[in-house]
């Protein structure tokens, strides 16, 4: 009989074994962020929109933190929307809006919407007299040279063919 008495202590000792409370207690530690959340803040601008020539077309920029889930543009008040001639891209917090074939008439106020679930930042560019003049001048000149140099490679291909017809 003596010897039977070992297993039942050997049976016993797992429930010092269910210690399954310190497996549960990360649980706890990973809640407290849920607790802070319900005063998130705005998207955090980093650096303002600018506008710049981008060989034929204008780019506008900004940088704002990495939280956002939606970029608005808008001009003078009315929302854009991607087309041919306004490209919009957003990765990681750079936000940006490509106009291509600039026109007198895409002067304005232009702005940067970015939402997060703190709210909404926004970020504006006055392209307007000068900047606008100063940035149409460097994309119609850019614009024009590459219709020269395409009328030149057109030339030099038609030049090319009549050699070889000959």
């Amino acid at each position: 009989w003596g010897l039977k008495s070992p297993e039942p202590e050997g049976i016993k000792s797992p429930p010092r074994v269910k210690s399954p409370p310190p497996i549960m207690s990360p649980k706890r530690v990973v809640s407290p962020p849920t607790v802070k959340s319900p005063t998130p803040k705005p998207p955090k601008v980093l650096s303002q929109l600018t506008a710049e020539a981008c060989e034929g077309s204008v780019k506008m920029s900004c940088v704002c933190e990495s939280s956002v889930r939606e970029v608005v543009w808008y001009v003078s008040g009315r929302r854009l929307s991607q087309s041919s001639r306004f490209e919009m891209h957003y990765s990681e917090g750079s936000c940006s809006l490509l106009i291509h074939e600039l026109a007198e008439s895409d002067q304005g106020e232009y702005t940067c919407e970015m939402t997060s679930d703190g709210g909404v930042s926004k970020s504006s560019f006055s392209f307007t007299g000068q900047v606008f003049q100063s940035i149409y001048k460097k994309v119609t000149a850019y614009r024009e040279q590459q219709v020269a140099l395409k009328g030149e490679i057109f030339l030099q291909q038609k030049i090319f063919l009549f050699r070889m017809l000959i």
